[in-house]
């Protein structure tokens, strides 16, 4: 993850921003995904990310500018917000399994012992 910095010492302000972060948490859940064994791949649009995010840090009054520590402050704030968005999506994911895992052993329950296919509507019970 690289992080790119835009200076504007006339403001006496520095922006941080992470670009190109739109399929990030897609890409980190099918590499979970991955690790499990399990054969998904995972792709849905209520994960995807914005395509960028950023930080800004600005003097304030009459302190005193330092681009250094502005780029500090700013890559903070940027990687807060891109962790923070990080977070709420796989939130959402975790859910959405949590979701299929429960409906999966509901309908596993439902099954019976014979091989009609149909079983919760089976006629051989």
């Amino acid at each position: 993850m690289s992080v790119k910095y835009v200076v504007v010492e006339k403001k006496k302000m520095v922006i941080a921003m992470l670009e190109n972060t739109t399929y990030d948490a897609i890409n980190r859940i099918n590499k979970e995904l991955y690790h499990t064994g399990v054969d998904v791949d995972y792709y849905s649009p209520k994960v995807m990310m914005a395509p960028k995010y950023s930080g800004t840090a600005k003097c304030h009054g009459d302190d005193s500018f330092s681009v250094e520590e502005g780029k500090r402050i700013a890559r903070e704030k940027c990687i807060r917000n891109y962790n923070r968005a990080m977070d709420r999506r796989m939130e959402h994911f975790y859910n959405e399994m949590q979701k299929l895992s429960s409906k999966l052993t509901e309908r596993y329950n439902e099954t019976c012992d014979c091989d009609c296919g149909n079983c919760s509507d089976c006629k051989c019970k």
